[in-house]
């Protein structure tokens, strides 16, 4: 089964007619909408932790199904 290529919400920007006029004259970088730092190295972070886990779920809940 192919796995879709997903961005995290959390690092997309939802763009916007007002937001990319905006950018036009954003000469200082004050609207960038791609969160950097801290908070985002976590969260990526906690997100791929958290899809292991359901991966190993899945695993165990499938290995548990199958006949012996």
């Amino acid at each position: 089964m192919p796995r879709e290529s997903k961005r995290p919400a959390y690092l997309s920007a939802l763009p916007s007619f007002f937001t990319g006029v905006a950018r036009l004259f954003d000469f200082w970088g004050l609207f960038s909408s791609q969160k950097t730092g801290t908070v985002s190295d976590f969260k990526a972070l906690s997100s791929d932790w958290r899809a292991i886990g359901y991966d190993i779920q899945k695993a165990t809940r499938s290995y548990a199904r199958e006949p012996r």
